[in-house]
Parts: structure tokens; C-alpha cells; sequence
């Protein structure tokens, strides 16, 4: 008897240690991807920023170019600028719907898919 319980002990620890190896793994991979995801995100965000500012003053160059431009063709003021903020609108509209589906993109995808993985094995009747 006393030589299958130290056994089972043996046994139990050796179950302990890689089970805690294996959950530190989970956690090391969760970190990196955590890191990565937060790495492109801010990079993400420094850059739309940088383009946001050109694209501001691309945009102020370009309206003022079309309003001179068809004021002198003879087409009236206000016609010009309604135009001009129907397509504004557009554009906006357009860069949101983008915008949103940038953003709701999911974080940790490897992560979840190796937990649910984890998940599935511990609970599956199979062991």
C-alpha cells in the first residue's frame, strides 16, 4: 500500500507541474498577443491621426479650389456649397462605417480559441 500511495503522490505532482506549465504558456501567449493587439492599435491610432491632420488640409485646399472654380463657372454660391457638404456628408459617413468596423475587430482571437481549446478538454468526459 505504501508504495502505490507515494506513486499516486509522484503522480499528482507531476499532474501539478505540467499542469502549471501549461497554464503558464496560456499566459505567456495571452501577454504577446495582448501586447501586439495594443501595439497595433496605438500604431493604428498615431497613424490615422498623422493622416487625419493632411487630409484636413487636403480637404480645406480642395473646397476652396471647387468653390472658386464654380463660382466663376456662374453656378450660384449657395448651389455650390450645398454640393460641397452633400459630399462631405458622404465621405463622413463612409470613413465612420469604416471606422466602426476597424474597431469592433476582436482582440485576443488566439487566446480565446486556445482557452475555449483548454476548455473543451478539461470538460469533455473523455479523460
Amino acid at each position: 500500500m505504501g508504495a502505490s500511495e507515494i506513486s499516486a503522490s509522484v503522480l499528482t505532482a507531476r499532474l501539478a507541474r505540467v499542469g502549471g506549465r501549461v497554464a503558464l504558456r496560456y499566459v505567456e501567449d495571452a501577454r504577446a498577443e495582448a501586447a501586439s493587439d495594443l501595439r497595433r492599435l496605438l500604431m493604428g491610432g498615431v497613424v490615422l491621426a498623422l493622416a487625419m491632420c493632411f487630409l484636413l488640409h487636403m480637404v480645406a485646399f480642395a473646397h476652396g479650389a471647387a468653390l472658386a472654380g464654380l463660382v466663376t463657372l456662374g453656378i450660384p454660391l449657395l448651389y455650390v456649397l450645398g454640393g460641397i457638404a452633400v459630399l462631405d456628408l458622404m465621405v463622413c459617413l463612409l470613413a465612420l462605417a469604416t471606422g466602426q468596423l476597424l474597431i469592433t475587430r476582436p482582440l485576443l482571437v488566439r487566446t480565446r480559441a486556445s482557452l475555449s481549446q483548454l476548455t473543451d478538454l478539461l470538460t469533455s468526459d473523455d479523460l
